[in-house]
């Protein structure tokens, strides 16, 4: 079994991304552990119970939270399947583990609802006998089962559902990480047999355990397509259109990683993987970016570094325009092929950066604002990158003016086999 944490599957951003679409659709609260059971996602959405509890000044009944999670999520590690219980406060909770290759790496705590009265007795109750309960603190106790009889119930038929849903598709995109980590780890081992003359045996027998735990670890995803074309084509029928091109971007992003086993694509897929992201990413942003793409037949058919384009639109672009506050931005990108090489413009007019910004992304010098570190960084690994794949022949700049807007060009080579200059060497191998 390799090392791996949960956090080197699947991204961090992937994981909020998912919760988040989640957490709209069954008005459901999230909340996802690594195998120790510490927070990797930066979402905290408790309910108003929650919140009154854990703020609470006197810090025991804080403490049966932690126990009361502890005691659920090791009983999930143990079933290896979902848990559906009631905690010290009364409130309905989920965790779903997730599995991979018979071995616990994390969990999804979902919850704090309520089912209708005849569903409740069902499920196991955690509160303990001679604990300290919400009795001992009548006020609180109150105002508690006040807000609780506010609040719409659920049938534990629903409960199931959702939480059956969200163990699927996050145990499938973590199993689908830990493959292409195998893979990666496969690649890199056959790559010394072939620049060793002189190969020892432990290579050998090492590649092929990991082909056999390569085997052993595919997944056939036409379950998960399948699922999510249901969904999709009920949608469709009950007329909410919105909801299903939601759903039908989430699973040609989900398709695109499942089929995605080259460190590169062409033109053609990074716009059709933009769109979908841009689509999904409306959804929850306070403005609506608009894209408009522009690109010549020849260049679709280019092959280039896999996400060569998304982090730019996302963490440089999208990033800005939250920044600034624009209203309704539009990202136009071209593309067009000029003699050997492909020429890549990102632009917006609305978008001006002061001389400042600009320099900080040339230079990949740390912004003072901590909200755009992030986006220098991106910028700098993106160009890294692409330098170090193309050298001399790549190519770029950054310009911003009132009149033109902002817009950053690329030059890299055009390439219609996947064949790179020089092969991509990490400063860390």
């Amino acid at each position: 079994m390799l090392f791996f944490e949960l956090v080197d599957l699947v991204p961090v951003e992937v994981l909020e991304e998912i919760l988040l679409r989640f957490s709209k659709v069954t008005k459901l609260t999230t909340l996802i552990t690594d195998r120790q059971g510490h927070p990797v996602t930066s979402q905290r959405d408790f309910n108003h119970v929650c919140k009154l509890v854990r703020k609470f000044p006197e810090p025991e009944l804080e403490q049966l939270c932690i126990r009361s999670d502890a005691s659920a999520g090791i009983e999930a590690a143990n079933r290896k399947k979902p848990f559906i219980y009631r905690c010290h406060a009364g409130l309905v909770d989920a965790v779903v583990p997730i599995i991979i290759a018979n071995h616990y790496w994390g969990a999804i705590f979902v919850g704090q609802t309520q089912l209708i009265e005849e569903d409740m007795c069902k499920i196991p109750d955690l509160r303990i006998n001679g604990d300290i309960t919400l009795s001992h603190y009548p006020g609180l106790e109150e105002e508690i089962k006040q807000y609780v009889s506010e609040q719409p119930r659920i049938t534990l038929a629903q409960m199931e559902a959702n939480v059956a849903l969200l163990y699927t598709i996050a145990n499938y995109i973590a199993e689908l990480g830990y493959k292409n980590l195998m893979q990666e780890e496969l690649n890199q081992q056959k790559m010394k047999l072939i620049q060793e003359e002189n190969s020892c045996m432990s290579f050998q027998k090492n590649i092929a355990r990991l082909e056999l735990q390569l085997l052993q670890n595919q997944m056939n995803p036409r379950f998960l397509f399948n699922t999510l074309n249901a969904i999709y084509l009920q949608a469709t029928l009950e007329n909410a259109t919105k909801s299903a091109n939601l759903l039908y971007s989430l699973i040609n992003i989900i398709r695109r990683s499942a089929k995605q086993q080259s460190s590169h694509v062409t033109v053609e897929d990074e716009i059709a993987y933009i769109q979908n992201y841009i689509q999904l990413k409306n959804v929850s942003a306070f403005q609506q970016t608009m894209i408009q793409i522009n690109a010549d037949r020849k260049s679709l058919d280019c092959f280039i570094p896999i996400f060569t384009l998304q982090p730019l639109v996302e963490n440089v672009f999208v990033q800005y325009f939250i920044e600034k506050s624009l209203n309704n931005p539009v990202l136009d990108i071209s593309i067009k092929k000029v003699k050997s090489q492909v020429e890549i413009v990102l632009s917006c007019k609305q978008l001006v950066l002061s001389e400042s910004e600009r320099l900080a992304l040339i230079n990949h010098s740390n912004n003072k604002k901590d909200s755009l570190i992030v986006t220098v960084l991106n910028f700098r690994n993106v160009t890294e990158i692409l330098t170090q794949y193309y050298q001399e022949a790549f190519s770029w700049k950054v310009e911003s003016s009132a009149d033109l807007g902002t817009y950053i060009e690329f030059s890299l080579p055009y390439s219609t086999d996947g064949f790179f200059p020089k092969p991509f060497k990490s400063q860390y191998a």
